[in-house]
């Protein structure tokens, strides 16, 4: 496939006093995707974003605290008439919090929440008009301590803490009838949940050498589970039973990862 893509972005950076900075960023962004093959040509779509990134960093003392912001806008347009009722519009907002004391000279302690929501719908385009689909929301909540060695042939540090992921989607869905009489299904607003806790820990080493090594676990509890609430009338799509809606999943699941890098020659 082929894909061109433009992109105009603009940043402004002020610095306040009291170590208080911040950022703003706005950019828009056209890229077209076509298919090399004919029989996928139906697949050709052109996308439209809108970005909007706020910002602010305060340093005061033994204190850190950074605060980003993310909002975009997609608009994916099909290129065949008979393709547009697959055209999308998404909105995605993105925060990021970061806050960090220095307790001692090598031990740190620190607090990261992320939170992420994307809400898609159905795009009209020759209308500008849109109708929701589903919405995910996305929340990552870390705290933790670092403790950090420093000798002739590098450094090593020590992060030990906590960390909760959860994922929400909302959709709508039809409710199955236990019932012989009346309607065979009813719409239900679905929440799909999947939580993910536990601990974590995380050594790194970095060697004068040029070589870096990082290592994790995280020991992660894992629930899905779905709660509804009923809403009126019918709804022609994905159906469950009461049954199906009660199940839930339970498990313990350790989570490794493992890094190596080496620098090759000095700059």
């Amino acid at each position: 496939r082929d894909e061109a893509q433009h992109l105009l972005r603009l940043t402004w950076t002020g610095r306040w006093a009291g170590a208080f900075r911040t950022t703003l960023g706005v950019a828009g962004e056209y890229r077209q995707t076509v298919f090399i093959r004919a029989n996928q040509s139906a697949e050709n779509y052109a996308d439209h974003l809108l970005h909007w990134e706020p910002g602010f960093t305060w340093a005061p003392g033994k204190w850190s605290v950074r605060s980003n912001y993310h909002l975009w806008v997609s608009y994916q347009v099909r290129d065949r008439d008979s393709e547009q009722a697959r055209n999308r519009a998404s909105r995605v907002l993105e925060q990021t919090q970061s806050v960090t004391y220095q307790l001692r000279s090598r031990l740190l302690l620190l607090a990261d929440y992320v939170r992420r929501e994307n809400r898609v719908g159905q795009l009209d385009w020759s209308r500008f008009r849109e109708s929701p689909l589903d919405t995910s929301v996305t929340h990552d909540f870390s705290i933790g301590a670092r403790q950090s060695w420093a000798g002739p042939r590098g450094g090593t540090s020590l992060r030990l803490g906590y960390r909760l992921l959860e994922q929400r989607n909302y959709g709508r869905a039809a409710l199955l009838s236990e019932l012989t009489t009346g309607p065979a299904s009813t719409l239900i607003y679905l929440h799909s949940i999947t939580r993910q806790h536990g601990p974590e820990v995380a050594v790194e080493r970095h060697a004068t050498a040029g070589f870096n090594l990082t290592a994790s676990i995280w020991l992660q509890s894992l629930r899905t589970f779905s709660t509804y609430t009923a809403g009126q009338g019918a709804y022609a799509g994905s159906s469950y039973s009461a049954m199906d809606l009660a199940r839930e999943t339970r498990r313990v699941l350790p989570y490794f990862e493992l890094m190596a890098e080496w620098r090759v020659g000095q700059r």
